[in-house]
């Protein structure tokens, strides 16, 4: 990434977005995302992976705490996106719902993505122009590889954002994850998607 735009997706997506880099060490310490041989050798929109939302509220103070806790989740994220001879590492990571928290899907759906009247449909509206907006200033590109995390990312990705995006890689959300194919560990059967872009 061109180190002169680092600070301006920092000063505007910061206290929600981050990127695919963690100090296994430390999941929390947010500091190896700021160093200036990561920004330049490893953070890019060329990959982006979009979860639904926050499970919980984050450090907004400290930059780039989303995806970086100490959570079972996080943890397993780490696993699979730190490889360092991955193209998916140093990938930008954000929500497809901006400023929402909470950790029950069925519950976030129900309340912010099922429209039932005109109220809900504004308010829709206005959750996926965020979210345009927000890859359109990382300038996300046509070729971007998306990687969505659950089932309710990949049925409203597309509606989102048109269909503009052609390139896309579906994980199940690894708390549904039950096994597939013959692998029982979400982070082998991600890994084993993932092949194709790393």
């Amino acid at each position: 990434m061109d180190i002169s735009f680092y600070p301006e997706i920092k000063k505007k997506y910061g206290s929600k977005a981050s990127w695919a880099v963690w100090n296994p060490a430390d999941l929390t310490d947010t500091s190896v995302i700021e160093s200036k041989d990561t920004i330049e050798q490893y953070l890019n929109t060329d990959c982006v992976i979009v979860g639904l939302n926050k499970s919980k509220d984050i450090d907004e103070i400290n930059c780039w705490s989303n995806f970086h806790s100490a959570s079972v989740g996080d943890k397993r994220l780490m696993s699979v996106f730190n490889e360092k001879d991955k193209k998916f590492h140093g990938a930008y990571m954000t929500d497809l719902l901006y400023n929402v928290t909470g950790a029950n899907s069925n519950e976030i759906f129900s309340h912010h993505l099922k429209v039932r009247n005109s109220d809900e449909a504004k308010a829709l509206k206005m959750k996926k122009d965020a979210f345009v907006a927000e890859l359109n200033f990382v300038k996300v590109k046509s070729e971007t590889n998306f990687i969505l995390l659950g089932s309710i990312v990949h049925d409203y990705f597309d509606l989102f954002t048109e269909f503009k995006y052609l390139n896309k890689i579906f994980l199940p959300h690894f708390s549904q994850f039950t096994g597939k194919e013959g692998i029982s560990d979400w982070r082998e059967y991600a890994k084993r998607e993932l092949n194709g872009i790393g």
